[in-house]
């Protein structure tokens, strides 16, 4: 969660400081990627939040689908850093943009095994009552 809090944060910093990035690889995108990237940050970010504290089922789609929305930016940013930069610029100041990037991933994958975890034991609770009621 707290990390989330940071990317949001690095999301409305970067609207803030649009165009004043200076000498660094978000620096040479033009304004419109650079604008896409903080609020694909923003976003994101701050669905993923939504879903973490949403309750029921509605929230870990939510959460996915925010996960989903950043992590596109993420992995924009190491791109263009080893555009800029290469190998040596991805492992350093990129790396963890990809690592970033799968663990978003990989939390995708264990939201959906546990929403639909979670929707067959509300059909199955669902059925029984109903069953019960006959």
């Amino acid at each position: 969660m707290m990390l989330l809090l940071l990317i949001l944060m690095a999301g409305f910093n970067g609207l803030s400081a649009a165009g004043r990035t200076g000498n660094t690889v978000l620096g040479s995108l033009s304004p419109p990627w650079l604008l896409m990237f903080y609020a694909g940050l923003l976003v994101g970010a701050g669905m993923a939040i939504v879903g973490v504290v949403l309750p029921g089922l509605k929230g870990p789609v939510v959460e996915a689908f925010g996960l989903g929305v950043f992590t596109l930016p993420l992995l924009g940013y190491g791109a263009a850093v080893f555009v800029a930069t290469g190998w040596r610029g991805l492992l350093t100041a990129g790396s963890f943009a990809v690592v970033m990037s799968i663990a978003n991933v990989w939390r995708m994958f264990q939201v959906r095994r546990e929403f639909r975890a979670a929707r067959a034991g509300a059909v199955a609770t669902h059925t029984t009552r109903h069953v019960e009621g006959s």
